[in-house]
């Protein structure tokens, strides 16, 4: 009798439970990712507006003029906002000196709810004769049935901008 070399390796059954687990840890990590990626946009696109309105009301102080806001819809359907040192501008025509768009952020939308619809501007004090808020949502679909979450940035009459989650 000769004696018998040990076998290495894995056996089929151990490898289908690997297999198996991986499926399962797999199955908990990609959704979780997704939602990662989706609040790190919204997040971006918050970020951003919340920007353009501070950075609209010191430009306001600083230069001693009113700064005007835009709110509007792009050819594309796009929302954008913008704003302008002392003449209004309409963001969607580019004539806005800055501009934040919702289609620089996918899954990503905004929406006026509170505010003149005319041309509100930032006085050369900071203030704000109409108090604006917009919201900015992020969907889980690109077709927008599915809202995941939304947070809103509202400019008060005293010019304070505010960032809210909801």
């Amino acid at each position: 009798m000769t004696p018998r070399k040990k076998q290495t390796g894995f056996t089929l059954v151990e490898l289908m439970f690997t297999i198996a687990l991986a499926a399962i840890l797999l199955g908990f990590a990609v959704p979780a990712i997704r939602d990662g990626i989706l609040s790190n946009r919204l997040n971006s696109a918050t970020s951003a507006v919340y920007e353009l309105f501070t950075e609209a009301r010191s430009l306001a102080m600083q230069k001693n003029q009113d700064v005007y806001l835009s709110f509007s819809t792009e050819s594309s359907g796009s929302q954008c906002v913008g704003y302008n040192v002392g003449t209004p501008c309409d963001c969607a025509t580019g004539t806005c000196q800055k501009v934040v768009s919702d289609g620089q952020f996918a899954n990503i939308t905004f929406n006026q709810t509170r505010g003149d619809p005319t041309t509100p501007a930032f006085t050369p004090y900071g203030w704000i004769l109409n108090y604006w808020r917009i919201q900015v949502k992020a969907w889980k679909d690109s077709a927008q049935t599915n809202l995941a979450r939304q947070h809103v940035i509202t400019v008060t009459k005293t010019g304070m901008v505010v960032r809210s989650d909801i």
